[in-house]
């Protein structure tokens, strides 16, 4: 099972982790699998988009590891809509 989380940044400047679904895949031994996600960053009514460093994580398997983070500036976040 492969799954990712984004840290958005909430009102109070916090992060908070939202975990999506991504694959579920068997490999053989020593097999390799690429993967590719694009990330909507359109603000939703469940979901409203705050400047700040936003972490991401994948999580194989329940273990999760550090893929890097990406900038939300202000004019960003308010017109990500």
């Amino acid at each position: 099972m492969v799954d990712f989380a984004v840290d958005y940044i909430k009102a109070n400047g916090k992060p908070r982790p939202k975990v999506f679904k991504w694959s579920q895949l068997q490999l053989a031994p020593l097999e390799q699998k690429s993967l590719s996600k694009k990330l909507n960053l359109a603000n939703l009514t469940t979901r409203t988009h705050f400047a700040g460093p936003h972490r991401v994580d994948i999580i194989i398997n329940g273990h999760w590891s550090y893929l890097g983070t990406f900038e939300l500036n202000r004019l960003t976040a308010i017109n990500s809509s």
